[in-house]
C-alpha cells in the first residue's frame, strides 16, 4: 500500500523537491544528499557560553543537530511559516539519533496562545506525541509559558535573559513524577544565547532533578 500511495503521488523532498526514492527517502521526506546535511554536532556547555560565568548556567551539557543557516532555516520557515507538519517527524528523527531512549525528556514548552495559534504545527505538543511514538518517556506539567511572553528574536542579549525569567515558571501545581530518574533531558527548537534553555534546566531543578542536558535541533549565531 506505501508503494502504491508512492506510484499515485508527487513524492518530493520537502527541501530541494527532487523526486524521492521510494525504499530510502519517503519515511524521512528528505532525499539522501539533503539527509546527510543534518548530523549531530556536539558542543558542551561551557565552550557553548566561552566568557560567560558558567555557576550561571543551570544545564549540565549540550548538544545541537545543526548549525542554523541554509537547509536549516529552511527547514525551519517550512515549518512556522507555511505550517509544514511533516517536519515535525523530521525533527522528532534527527532528535532520536541524539536523545537517549532511557531517559526522561522534557520539551520546552509553548504558551496556550501559541498552541491556539499553531495548530498542528505547534511544536511542544506535536514533538512530544512523536517521541512517545518513537518508544521516549516525555514528560509535560513542570513548566509554564506566559501567554504574554515577547518574542525573544526581537530581543538584545540582556533583554533575552529577562524576558526568559519573566516568560517560563514553574506551574501552580506540579505534577507527580514516579521515577528512580534523576535527570532529564531537555529539548527546544533553536538555541541563540541559550536564556530559554538555561531558565528552564534551573526550572527543572529547581523541581528536583539533579542533572539537566540540553538539546536542541538547530544552534544559531547571535
Amino acid at each position: 500500500m506505501r508503494k502504491l500511495f508512492y506510484l499515485l503521488t508527487d513524492s518530493r523532498c520537502i527541501l530541494c523537491q527532487k523526486p524521492l526514492v521510494f525504499e530510502h527517502d519517503c519515511r524521512h521526506q528528505l532525499c539522501k544528499k539533503c539527509l546527510e546535511i543534518f548530523t549531530p554536532d556536539k558542543s558542551e556547555f561551557f565552550s557553548t557560553h566561552a566568557g560567560v560565568d558558567t555557576k550561571n548556567v543551570f544545564y549540565d551539557s549540550f548538544m545541537y543537530i545543526q548549525s542554523y543557516a541554509g537547509a536549516a532555516m529552511q527547514l525551519v520557515k517550512l515549518h512556522k511559516q507555511h505550517d509544514n507538519h511533516k517536519v515535525i517527524d523530521l525533527y522528532a528523527e534527527f532528535l532520536s539519533a541524539i536523545l537517549n531512549p532511557s531517559c526522561l525528556v522534557y520539551i520546552v514548552p509553548d504558551s496556550l496562545p501559541g498552541k491556539i495559534r499553531k495548530g498542528k504545527c505547534c511544536f511542544s505538543t506535536q514533538l512530544a506525541r512523536k517521541l512517545k511514538k518513537r518508544g521516549f518517556n516525555v514528560i509535560s506539567g513542570i513548566i509554564k509559558k506566559s501567554a504574554f511572553a515577547k518574542v525573544q528574536k526581537l530581543l538584545n542579549h540582556n533583554d533575552r535573559q529577562n524576558n526568559a525569567q519573566k516568560s517560563f515558571k514553574l506551574t501552580s501545581k506540579l505534577p507527580q513524577i514516579s521515577t528512580d530518574c534523576d535527570a532529564v533531558q531537555l529539548v527546544d527548537d533553536i538555541f541563540t544565547t541559550g536564556a530559554t534553555i538555561n531558565r528552564c534546566s534551573k526550572l527543572l531543578k529547581d523541581f528536583g532533578f539533579k542533572k539537566v542536558f540540553a538539546y536542541s535541533l538547530f544552534k544559531a549565531k547571535f
